[in-house]
Formats: structure tokens, C-alpha cells, sequence
């Protein structure tokens, strides 16, 4: 038996490697049903294109680190799986993700959790805590309320209503905000404007070929420009991406 625990809480990550290093080290190959896996693969999978697999891992956002720490977790390909809680720290994108590698997971998956969606989804059998008593029942949490003679009508109504409430809290999820939205507007000319600037300082150092120190200097502050404008970039793509989504 060999089990990959996700945690609410992730393991702190090593912020000075970088996305695939993290990953390599644990293993750079994974055996599934679906065939074998390298690490540059199941990055992929997890959405770490090539260039965010070469970034360290203090760039990333918090979505995107909880997302590392679970594919990190099944590249250790654990035969049993405990999951506390994902569907709480996880975007509907890394969820539908997680859901379709489990399609395919050759193990055993145990889940605490309240999302009911995720239950129905993922689960063949629930341990229902209700009223300091536990009852077994087969399937997910459709099937509970089904069997539950007594408030079968209601707890039906009930589960509706959250799938609605389920529906609309994706959205607004997927929706970008007032402030994303002037985020998003004023992102193209912040971008040029860096550009430019980088541009101007490719000239000047041309100028400065035979002085060393003002070349250091125009070089500094090249890199931390292109530093800058490598952050706006991914976040202009992150935003134009959640504005597409909202869209469709």
C-alpha cells in the first residue's frame, strides 16, 4: 500500500526551484491505464505549459501552487489516495482536471468532503456521519437521498437548489470582476509602455559598449524590465483566458 495524502493545508513548497525540478525530483516518469507519463507530460496535463514549468515555483499564484502540490502527490503514484477536503483550495479547472485523472486511477479513493457534486462524481460507496450515527450507503450522494425515507422529498428539493447554487457560484467564479476588468483594459498599454522601455535600453547599451559599469547598469535594468514584463504578459493571458471562459 502506498498512499498520497492531500491535505487542506499543502507541505511547503521549495519557492527556489523551479516547476519541473520540483516535480523531476519526485519522479519523472508516472505508470497509468491510460500509458506512461514523462513529468513534462503530466505538467502539461496540470496546465504548467513550457513556460511556466521553467518558472520558480515564488512566482506562481495560490491556485497554481495548491495545483503543483497535488500533481506532485500523484507522481509519487500512491495506490491509495486521501483527499481532505479538495474541492475547498481547488479551481473548477484543476477539479475537472482531478476528476478525469480519477477516471483512469488504478487505487482506491477515500474523500472527506461536503461537495456533493464531487461525491456523486468520484465516489462508489459513502460513511455518512448524521445524528452521532454512521450509515453506509452504496453510490454517491444521489443515492443517499434517494434512500432516506424520511426527508427523500426534501433533501431533493435540497440538492436542486445547491446544484443551482453549484451552477452559479462556477460562474460567478469564472466571471472577471469590475477590477479585473480595468485590470485587463489598461494591461496592453502597461505592456507596450515596458516593451519600449526594454527597447530603449537594447539601444543605449549598444552606445555603451566599451563602458563597462554603465553597461552593467543599462543590463540590470533590463533584466528586472523583462522580469516585469514576463509577470504582465502571464497575468494578461491569465485574464484574457477567465474573460474567454466567462464568454463562452
Amino acid at each position: 500500500i502506498k498512499i498520497g495524502y492531500f491535505k487542506q493545508m499543502s507541505d511547503d513548497l521549495d519557492e527556489n526551484m523551479r516547476v519541473i525540478d520540483y516535480i523531476k525530483q519526485t519522479s519523472n516518469d508516472l505508470k497509468t491505464l491510460e500509458g506512461n507519463f514523462s513529468a513534462k507530460q503530466m505538467c502539461e496535463r496540470f496546465l504548467f505549459d513550457s513556460n511556466l514549468q521553467h518558472a520558480y515555483i515564488s512566482r506562481l499564484s495560490g491556485g497554481e501552487k495548491r495545483r503543483l502540490y497535488l500533481l506532485n502527490i500523484l507522481m509519487q503514484a500512491p495506490n491509495v489516495l486521501l483527499f481532505d477536503e479538495p474541492t475547498n483550495d481547488l479551481d473548477i479547472t484543476t477539479l475537472a482536471i482531478l476528476e478525469d485523472y480519477l477516471d483512469s486511477f488504478n487505487g482506491i479513493v477515500i474523500t472527506v468532503s461536503h461537495d456533493r457534486y464531487f461525491l456523486d462524481r468520484i465516489c462508489d460507496g459513502l460513511f455518512v456521519f448524521k445524528n452521532k450515527q454512521i450509515t453506509y450507503c452504496n453510490g454517491g450522494y444521489s443515492s443517499y437521498v434517494n434512500i432516506d425515507d424520511k426527508s427523500s422529498k426534501t433533501k431533493s428539493d435540497g440538492a436542486f437548489k445547491y446544484k443551482e447554487q453549484k451552477k452559479l457560484q462556477k460562474l460567478n467564479q469564472i466571471r472577471l470582476s469590475s477590477k479585473e476588468k480595468q485590470e485587463l483594459e489598461s494591461m496592453e498599454s502597461i505592456i507596450l509602455d515596458l516593451e519600449q522601455q526594454v527597447e530603449i535600453l537594447n539601444e543605449q547599451m549598444n552606445e555603451y559598449q566599451n563602458d563597462f559599469k554603465k553597461l552593467t547598469e543599462l543590463s540590470n535594468q533590463r533584466d528586472n524590465l523583462t522580469e516585469q514584463l514576463e509577470i504582465k504578459n502571464e497575468r494578461w493571458l491569465e485574464l484574457l483566458e477567465k474573460q474567454e471562459k466567462s464568454q463562452n
